[in-house]
């Protein structure tokens, strides 16, 4: 799928990089995990390699046009090259099922049955991740959405919309928020990029989730000015500090802060990211300013996944209903940074 000279240049850190990733996510989450993470890698793979495809062809038009004329036959010539690389890939491949067509129409086969089976376990798993167990009342969790006329529904909210929400929804009796927050990992001779989530006060006390070893986050850790603190993922835990329990009181050193490991998740928690999963590795506090300033600031879609509870005796009905007037307000309030948004709630 990518061009010979990508694949010289990338192959080995992109195969390095999916090891790594694939014990991971088999350490942190199973065989669940590793099945998600497949179908992920095989999409991005698919999708990076027509990118690249069509990235070199705009270096050959892009060539072209700065060389103007005088150029245009050598920028002809490359572009002949390309297309003719990527012929001969045909080709070849043509060949390769002519010789050996039973073996590779069974290759095929195989291949389509495990990307179909992947995908029903990563469309069951991720269209799961509120409702079963072991979050205690699934059936009342809901997430909160913008629909975007422009970029389409299940925008995620800014950090002014959750601040009203926590003020003004009466529907729900538990509205907690999570945010992606990707840092590099330093060690003493090379760095990592990691994924994490920073999450709001009450986030794991709402899904019901306790810690494997330490503990979670403290009401004042989500306050400006306190100490960072980190829980780390059991794979990752695992995988890269040897399950030893002193990780505990011990510092993680990130790219924008120095953070204290208090606690371990539970090697059946992946976080509530479902675009993220399998690959979250840490969590830290949500920190941010409550200031007028900041309630003002509301542009567009934003970068915040929510989760709520229904209250006792409170419908669907009635939440969506409450949380579409919010929206309508805040749009009338808005104008000119909302725009036609709207909130909604979805189980």
């Amino acid at each position: 799928m990518y061009p010979s000279s990508f694949r010289a240049r990338c192959g080995r850190a992109l195969i390095d990089l999916y090891s790594e990733r694939f014990r991971d996510a088999i350490a942190g989450g199973g065989l669940v995990a590793g099945l998600a993470l497949f179908v992920r890698s095989t999409v991005n793979v698919l999708v990076t390699g027509i990118a690249e495809r069509l990235a070199q062809y705009h270096r050959v038009g892009t060539a072209g046009r700065v060389a103007g004329t005088a150029g245009a036959i050598g920028t002809f010539a490359q572009l002949e090259s390309v297309t003719a690389n990527v012929g001969n890939d045909l080709k070849n491949a043509a060949r390769s099922i002519r010789r050996s067509l039973r073996l590779s129409l069974a290759a095929m086969a195989c291949i389509a049955l495990g990307t179909a089976a992947s995908s029903a376990v990563l469309t069951l798993y991720s269209s799961a991740v509120l409702r079963p167990l072991p979050f205690p009342d699934a059936e009342r969790l809901v997430r909160v959405w913008l629909d975007d006329p422009q970029l389409g529904p299940r925008r995620q909210l800014n950090l002014p919309d959750v601040l009203d929400l926590e003020t003004q929804v009466t529907t729900l009796d538990r509205f907690v928020a999570t945010a992606r927050s990707r840092v590099m990992f330093l060690g003493e001779r090379s760095a990592r990029r990691v994924e994490g989530e920073a999450v709001t006060a009450g986030y794991f006390d709402l899904l019901g989730v306790e810690p494997f070893l330490g503990r979670l986050f403290l009401p004042d850790e989500h306050l400006p000015g306190s100490e960072p603190v980190m829980a780390l993922s059991y794979g990752t835990w695992n995988s890269h500090y040897g399950g030893d329990p002193d990780i505990l009181g011990s510092t993680v050193r990130a790219s924008d802060r120095n953070y204290t490991v208090v606690g371990i998740l539970p090697p059946d928690f992946l976080g509530t990211i479902e675009d993220d999963f399998p690959d979250i590795e840490f969590w830290i506090p949500m920190v941010h300013d409550r200031t007028d300033e900041v309630r003002r600031s509301r542009t567009g879609s934003g970068y915040i996944w929510t989760i709520g509870r229904l209250g006792p005796g409170i419908g669907m009905a009635q939440a969506e209903d409450e949380v579409r007037t919010i929206g309508t307000r805040i749009a009338q309030a808005n104008p000119e940074t909302r725009g036609p948004m709207q909130m909604r709630v979805e189980h």
